[in-house]
C-alpha cells in the first residue's frame, strides 16, 4: 500500500503458521542518490491464540515503525494515512 511517493507498507498473512509480517519500504535521499531501504517485523500468535489479521497488522506495524527509528511525526502521519485509507487496525 502506497502511503506517499517515498513510503510503502505491505502486509503478508500466513494463516497456517499464524503469522503476520509487515514490510516498510522507505526511499532514502542523500544528495543526488536515492535508494530504497526495507524494514521487516513479524507478529506471531501464541499457542492456542486465535489468528486475527487486524491484531497482526497493528502489532507488526508498531514493531516495524520502531525498527525503522522514524520520528514521532512520521509515525503519526503513517497511522493517520492508514486509517484514512480504511485499513482495519
Amino acid at each position: 500500500m502506497k502511503i506517499t511517493d517515498s513510503i510503502k507498507i505491505d502486509w503478508h498473512h500466513d494463516v497456517p503458521n499464524k503469522t503476520t509480517s509487515c514490510v516498510l519500504t522507505v526511499i532514502i535521499v542523500e544528495g543526488v542518490l536515492s535508494y530504497p531501504k526495507e524494514f521487516i517485523a513479524i507478529a506471531k500468535c501464541g499457542h492456542g491464540d486465535q489468528f486475527s489479521r487486524q491484531a497482526g497488522r497493528k502489532l507488526s506495524l508498531t514493531r516495524v515503525l520502531k525498527n525503522a527509528d522514524l520520528n514521532r511525526d512520521a509515525r503519526a502521519f503513517i497511522w493517520d494515512a492508514l486509517r484514512t485509507k480504511g485499513v482495519k487496525l
